[in-house]
């Protein structure tokens, strides 16, 4: 009869043969891999429980489902505070921190009023300060008496404006003030102009050198902004104590920027402008940027100028941005050729004059 037993070689116990692997399991589930195989056996595996794995696999996927719905209501609500954190600031920080971020633009610079027949020119230099967002438009204020000045048109990002709704005769009071998206900024200073019937004589710049008196018609007509700012320097003191700095015999004399000591005095830019006039001989124009294109959009004459001693046409009255001529030499020839025989040397190309004439003073008369 076939025996129904088996001798477990750990412990000696003899264990019916179906329950062998279990008494292992259970008996010396603790004894090596190695000793098993010593005796020639197996080391028989733990039975799996399915349906504890199961339960374990679905622990596990609710953990991991809960985390990331976790994640993801952290991940909206720091997208929502972010969207909120910006908007206060986009639309209430300025309120809320003032002089924090972006506002409205400063006030616009160097207005000019030129009176004609039934029309008066405005120019103007744009705001010392854009408030952090670019210039937009600018509004017109007209009044006919000083202080009272009332909305009468927006325009655009432009330097200048025609007002032809005006009466000959009347005295006109203006102001301009500058817009960008953070609103409207403060008003220019008030200039006054009265349209007439006939033009008026235009406006003379007798400059004081050491070296004499030089006369300058400005053409304030056909040139309102390059002639309305060197005017507007001249009456502000800006051009006294400066010098005749350089000096090319048969092309030009250029000042207006540099003190006697070399030290070069700022100005506000101007915009380019078309007047139409020509760089002809004794003509004077203002010096910018050498490249042409540089002279569109805001400008880049500030307020050196210079004195055509030839017929400069061909060179300075480029086809897109001719250097802007804004009067002409009417005396003091004598002093202008005298300025372009002085000694000079070479800087960069330039010749620059070795013991410079000082401008004393610039008297605008009418």
């Amino acid at each position: 009869m076939a025996k129904i037993t088996k001798e477990c070689p750990f412990c000696g116990a003899e264990v019916k043969k179906e329950n062998f692997n279990r008494h292992l399991l259970k008996a010396h589930k603790d004894v090596k891999k190695e000793k098993f195989e010593e005796s020639g056996l197996s080391k028989p595996a733990e039975p799996v429980d399915k349906k504890k794995l199961e339960r374990e696999e679905k622990i596990k996927a609710q953990i991991v489902k809960q985390k990331r719905n976790k994640r993801t209501l952290m991940a909206v609500i720091a997208i929502f505070v972010a969207v909120s954190v910006i908007a206060v600031v986009i639309y209430q920080g300025p309120k809320m921190f003032p002089g924090s971020g972006k506002s409205a633009p400063g006030a616009p610079i160097n207005l000019y009023a030129n009176a004609g027949n039934g029309v008066v020119n405005l120019a103007w230099s744009p705001p010392a300060s854009d408030g952090g967002s670019p210039v937009t438009n600018y509004k017109i204020y007209r009044a006919t008496s000083s202080g009272a000045e009332t909305l009468i048109n927006t325009i655009g990002n432009v330097l200048q404006y025609g007002d032809s709704a005006v009466s000959n005769g009347q005295t006109y009071y203006y102001e301009v003030s500058a817009m960008n998206q953070n609103g409207e900024g403060e008003k220019s200073g008030e200039k006054a102009a009265m349209p007439a019937s006939s033009q008026t004589t235009l406006p003379v710049a007798v400059m004081t050198t050491t070296l004499g008196v030089i006369k300058i018609q400005l053409d304030t007509v056909r040139a309102p902004i390059t002639a309305g700012n060197f005017v507007n320097l001249a009456n502000s003191g800006f051009y006294n104590g400066v010098t005749f700095h350089r000096a090319e015999p048969g092309f030009v004399i250029q000042g207006g920027g540099y003190t006697s000591g070399g030290q070069l005095k700022s100005a506000s830019k101007i915009p380019w402008e078309n007047t139409g006039l020509k760089n002809l001989q004794w003509t004077i124009s203002m010096a910018r940027s050498g490249n042409a294109n540089d002279a569109g959009s805001s400008g880049t004459a500030t307020s050196q100028f210079f004195i055509n001693l030839a017929d400069n046409r061909g060179s300075l009255d480029t086809p897109t941005y001719p250097y802007v001529v804004f009067g002409k030499v009417i005396d003091g020839l004598n002093v202008v050729n005298a300025i372009a025989g002085l000694s000079t040397h070479d800087e960069s190309g330039i010749k620059i004059i070795d013991n410079p004439p000082v401008i004393n003073s610039v008297v605008i008369q009418y």
